[in-house]
């Protein structure tokens, strides 16, 4: 391994936190849960980490393994295993403050953004990322126009499970 590369991964992973935080709370639901996926996701991101080729930016590769991860964890949550704790030498930074529940207008949205398919899921993430239609279709593997339509089918959805909590 190089010198300095774990103090790169952990600054690339402290630059995009945001990712994990946002990906982290659209999936996981109890804080265990959310420990656990940010583990395996950390895992995924360290072991992928030395093949990054730079061929996207390095937060759209963030993206693709965090949403691949969380996507694979939790495809049937009714059998839904325990992963194991993650490999001590996978570097860990700040934990808490990707498990620590959001503040509180942000939870309804993730509440609602939780019932959403998990391709959804993703998809919206992205959308709220500011990602454009071409960047999501690149990132999730759909075409623009296929991205496009679960956006509008996604909104419709959140706009229907958000109604009873408007003022």
């Amino acid at each position: 391994m190089e010198p300095g590369h774990e103090q790169s991964f952990l600054s690339f992973v402290e630059k995009h936190k945001g990712i994990l935080y946002k990906v982290i709370n659209a999936y996981a639901k109890s804080r265990d849960d959310k420990k656990d996926l940010f583990q395996e996701i950390m895992t995924n991101l360290w072991k992928a980490y030395p093949s990054f080729k730079g061929d996207a930016k390095i937060s759209t590769w963030m993206y693709r393994v965090a949403l691949y991860t969380s996507i694979t964890r939790f495809r049937d949550e009714r059998k839904q295993i325990k992963y194991e704790q993650i490999h001590q030498d996978v570097p860990q930074s700040g934990i808490d403050s990707f498990v620590d529940d959001p503040e509180e207008p942000v939870k309804f949205l993730y509440e609602a953004i939780s019932k959403l398919t998990s391709v959804d899921k993703a998809i919206i993430l992205l959308l709220l990322d500011e990602k454009s239609y071409k960047e999501i279709a690149q990132i999730i593997g759909l075409r623009p126009t296929a991205v496009g339509m679960r956006i509008n089918r996604a909104k419709d959805k959140l706009m229907n499970l958000l109604k009873p909590i408007k003022p």
